[in-house]
């Protein structure tokens, strides 16, 4: 757990827009449907598919640092290493 968090953190800042949408879907076991809505409460104009989108975009941004950060942290550690 300890890894992971570390990852997360190096990857995006906790003000992040899509740092708050990727815990609140993998912590919070959020919805997309739910994040959306309160997305549009935030950002009225959007209308409810454009606020989806931008929720999976942010899941899927959130999912893609977290792994390349992952990556890049078992490398350093596997060549400090003997």
């Amino acid at each position: 757990g300890d890894f992971v968090e570390k990852c997360i953190l190096s990857a995006l800042k906790n003000d992040d827009p899509v740092y708050v949408v990727g815990v609140a879907f993998y912590a919070g076991r959020k919805r997309i449907s739910d994040i959306a809505r309160y997305l549009q409460r935030v950002a009225p104009w959007l209308t409810r598919k454009q606020a989806e989108d931008r929720v999976r975009w942010c899941v899927s941004h959130f999912s893609s640092a977290v792994f390349l950060s992952m990556k890049a942290e078992i490398k350093r550690v596997r060549e400090n290493k003997p």
